[in-house]
């Protein structure tokens, strides 16, 4: 229900509560939204607060709206639960990766640590994702070379398989990660490969995979679309942790 006492205003609460029912998958990818009039009485609000919420959204990035046919959940929007660790095919079934780079390196120091220093040289590879055949994510991923000599570093291989599937094929299997999450800004190529303006706001997220026996067998970047893409997180309180923190 819309709070009238709230200081948040009522249109935002409005935009809020459709924002929820697209993350949730209430809403699907280019599903209408309700009309003006159907949203009055939904919310039982004012014409200018319901056309206000629109506008809220389409600033979100989150619809479209369509002269004459009426607003639109954005076509290209994926959602992924923090549950389970899982690759882009097994989130969509919608999407497509296109291998845009994938070249021999010598591994940056950090990252060179990051796989216990066994391997001073790998492969960086670029994945582009799309949804819809519009572009999402792009992603870096690094690997030391005494993981890639077991792979067949094939663009066409790379671009119908996840790298889980290609490191499981060899008997690696990335059972664990550890993943970082932050608010980032597109720049230059980045910007370009995803069709956003200079200084527009993405999803910045870092993580490292590691096989059954805790080993780094993968460094990964992905750069994301914050109008495109999401995670929902589930929380749980625990009372008897939090008495004993206080």
């Amino acid at each position: 229900m819309i709070n009238n006492d709230s200081f948040i205003p009522l249109y935002e609460q409005v935009s809020n509560k459709i924002q929820e029912k697209i993350l949730k998958g209430e809403l699907k990818p280019g599903e209408r939204i309700g009309s003006i009039n159907e949203l009055l009485k939904e919310y039982e609000v004012s014409r200018v607060t319901a056309v206000n919420a629109l506008e809220d959204l389409v600033k979100r990035g989150f619809v479209v709206k369509r002269q004459g046919k009426g607003t639109f959940v954005k076509n290209a929007y994926i959602g992924e639960e923090l549950m389970s660790l899982r690759s882009f095919k097994e989130i969509s079934r919608e999407g497509k990766s296109r291998i845009i780079g994938f070249e021999k390196i010598t591994l940056p120091e950090e990252t060179a640590q990051i796989f216990g220093n066994i391997s001073q040289t790998g492969w960086k590879i670029r994945r582009l994702q799309l949804f819809k055949d519009e572009p999402i994510g792009l992603i870096v991923m690094l690997l030391p070379e005494h993981v890639t000599e077991k792979l067949t570093l094939d663009k066409e291989l790379l671009e119908r398989n996840s790298m889980f599937d290609q490191l499981e094929n060899v008997g690696i299997s990335v059972t664990t990660a550890r993943q970082v999450i932050s608010a980032a800004r597109a720049e230059g190529e980045i910007a370009d490969l995803l069709g956003l303006q200079e200084g527009n706001p993405i999803l910045l997220v870092k993580r490292t995979s590691y096989d059954e026996n805790r080993v780094a067998v993968m460094d990964s970047t992905f750069y994301y679309r914050s109008d495109s893409y999401s995670y929902t997180v589930t929380l749980t309180r625990n009372k008897r942790d939090a008495l004993r923190n206080n």
